[in-house]
């Protein structure tokens, strides 16, 4: 999956097709990255992914569509929210997090929720 079909998805979804994102656009980057986290992991090449290659299994982890708006569980102090909505952007190379963006910046986190997609 190439990161400008990534942000062709999200376009779709949110704008009706329009063009919101440019090269230059934060989300666009996090789209490249997300695109080369998934061509590791699900793009076989000599009867093998390059994850199976290196880890000798298959991945197995759970993935979110790129953009999905997703509630990410935070660690906070007594009394605080729990968990926060944000744009799901990927995972992390190692150790399988799910990278959650918000408008206050990004974070790392373990569990995330699916928000149920409107119906079209």
């Amino acid at each position: 999956m190439a990161a400008t079909v990534a942000l062709q998805q999200v376009e779709d979804h949110v704008a009706g097709g329009k063009t919101l994102f440019s090269s230059m656009h934060p989300l666009y980057a996090w789209a490249m990255l997300h695109a080369g986290w998934v061509q590791n992991r699900f793009v076989v090449n000599a009867g093998q992914t390059p994850y199976e290659r290196a880890n000798d299994r298959c991945y197995s982890g759970k993935i979110c569509m790129f953009g999905e708006d997703v509630l990410g569980y935070l660690r906070v102090e007594k009394g605080g929210p729990k968990w926060q909505h944000g744009l799901w952007l990927g995972k992390v190379a190692s150790g399988d997090m799910h990278v959650v963006g918000t408008a206050d910046g990004i974070f790392l986190t373990r569990s995330i929720g699916r928000n149920a997609l409107p119906s079209t």
